[in-house]
């Protein structure tokens, strides 16, 4: 437990020539969502999020990959408990940093949202709510990118990247 504040702690003010050997230990912090302990699981959460406000692009490749399958492992509560946990507290963390992963994220913790465990429910909700106003603003930034087009085929554009999203990172 306390080595996990410490990194919660020091990793924003770690060198970036290090960010090589902290983000190695990514795939252990995955493991350690499915820990039987509830606090254990939040502080693995929290060391995520601060992990992914050093560098969003990395620690959210693996939630993508790694946490978000979780939420769907309808055998094991405490797997989505520690899925929904760490997501909840990437989102409170990044706020509109997130806002390119928004698309990723919405529909797994719609599907969580009548989940039968009431704490995967109740997170799952509030993540939801939390990403559902941000999904303004990751049309406007694709809109903004695909105005030098000249204005043509913008919406066709849109869906396009929308669609190839969903294709991309989820396995």
């Amino acid at each position: 437990m306390t080595s996990l504040q410490l990194l919660e702690v020091a990793a924003p003010f770690i060198d970036t020539s290090l960010h090589r050997n902290l983000f190695e230990l990514l795939p252990k912090l995955c493991l350690l969502l499915r820990h039987p302990l509830k606090a254990i699981r939040h502080m693995v959460g929290r060391c995520l999020a601060t992990l992914a406000s050093v560098d969003a692009g990395t620690v959210m490749t693996l939630v993508i990959n790694e946490v978000v399958p979780l939420l769907s492992c309808i055998e094991n509560v405490i797997k989505r408990q520690g899925a929904a946990e760490a997501i909840a507290c990437i989102v409170n963390r990044l706020q509109f940093e997130i806002v390119p992963y928004v698309v990723l994220l919405v529909v797994p913790l719609l599907g969580r949202m009548s989940d039968p465990d009431q704490s995967v429910r109740l997170v799952s909700t509030h993540c939801f709510a939390t990403l559902i106003q941000l999904m303004p603003l990751d049309g406007l930034a694709l809109d903004s990118s695909s105005s030098g087009n000249g204005g043509s085929g913008g919406g066709t554009s849109r869906s396009f990247r929308t669609i190839s999203r969903w294709a991309g990172p989820i396995c």
